[in-house]
């Protein structure tokens, strides 16, 4: 049972580390789509970024 606390809090920061770089992937995605003015690219990076959030 000392372990469970160990393994929860590297649960924990791999899903802040993926949230963090799933939001950036989407803003940069975001940032592409708003440049060649593609709607469904920037519906999708935007949520991709509120995902990563």
């Amino acid at each position: 049972m000392t372990q469970l606390p160990q393994i929860l809090e590297l649960f924990s920061k791999f899903a802040i580390i993926g949230g963090g770089l799933w939001a950036v992937w989407g803003a940069i995605t975001f940032g592409g789509a708003l440049k060649d003015q593609n709607g469904p690219d920037m519906k999708s990076g935007m949520w991709q970024i509120l995902g990563g959030a």
